[in-house]
């Protein structure tokens, strides 16, 4: 089932949750999680938003709020 747009605007923050099938992991290993973090920052980079903090990384949930600029 498609999600609904998310409505955004500058100085928005929001919370966002990265989670594994099945609770399974999110990363196979040390390379793959360096991976993910290098196009997080390509990411954030190319929409223009910021990291404001990450809250959790275990090896199958990764939580962070992210703000719109």
């Amino acid at each position: 089932m498609a999600r609904k747009l998310q409505v955004e605007y500058p100085g928005a923050i929001y919370h966002i949750t990265h989670r594994g099938n099945g609770k399974m992991k999110i990363f196979s290993d040390d390379h793959d999680r360096e991976r993910f973090l290098l196009r997080r920052a390509e990411s954030l980079d190319t929409y223009n938003a910021e990291l404001k903090i990450q809250l959790e990384e275990i090896t199958e949930k990764l939580e962070l709020l992210r703000e719109e600029k």
